[in-house]
C-alpha cells in the first residue's frame, strides 16, 4: 500500500480563473485540473458549480453536500504531471449589482465546488471535492480555499 501511495495518481484543481466577472453576465469558471502523481489516471470525471456565498469562516462545511449536484462532465485522462486547463464552470444566473458591491467590499465571494472522481493505475477509485473562493481584489481568480475540501485516495476498487 505505501507504494501505491507513493506513485498513484493525484488529480486536483488548483486553478481557477472567472470571465466576464462584472454585473448582470453569466460568470464563467475555467478551471485546471491537475495530476501531480507519478502515474496516469483514467475515466476523469467532473461536476462543478459557481456560486455567491457570505465570505465568512467555513469551517466544518460539508461542501458537496450542501450544492445541488451537477451533471457529470467529461472522461478524460491524464499523465502523470499533466494538467488540462479548458475546463469550464459557469453558474446558471448573471450576476447582480448586490452580488458584485458585496464581493468588492470583502464580505462576500465567489465559490466555485469542484467533484473529481477518476481510476488509478491500480484501478482505485479516487474522489476529491474541492471549495476554491475568490478574493475582493482582484475578483478574477480563485484560490483552493482553507475549509470544505475532501481527498478520498484510492478508497475503493473500480
Amino acid at each position: 500500500r505505501i507504494g501505491e501511495a507513493q506513485t498513484r495518481a493525484y488529480v486536483t484543481c488548483n486553478s481557477c480563473k472567472f470571465t466576464d466577472a462584472v454585473p448582470n453576465y453569466e460568470i464563467t469558471a475555467k478551471i485546471t485540473l491537475s495530476n501531480s502523481g507519478q502515474s496516469p489516471a483514467s475515466k476523469i470525471v467532473y461536476r462543478g458549480k459557481v456560486t455567491v456565498e457570505s465570505s465568512e469562516d467555513k469551517r466544518g462545511l460539508v461542501l458537496w453536500s450542501e450544492n445541488p449536484n451537477a451533471p457529470p462532465r467529461m472522461a478524460f485522462g491524464l499523465s502523470a504531471g499533466e494538467a488540462r486547463h479548458d475546463i469550464t464552470v459557469t453558474r446558471d444566473t448573471p450576476l447582480t449589482i448586490e452580488e458584485y458591491n458585496k464581493i468588492t467590499e470583502g464580505t462576500a465571494a465567489f465559490f466555485v465546488y469542484v467533484k473529481i472522481d477518476y481510476v488509478d493505475v491500480f484501478g482505485m477509485v479516487s474522489s476529491v471535492e474541492q471549495r476554491l473562493m475568490s478574493r475582493p481584489h482582484p475578483i478574477s481568480k480563485a484560490e483552493p480555499s482553507r475549509y470544505g475540501n475532501e481527498y478520498k485516495w484510492g478508497y475503493k476498487k473500480a
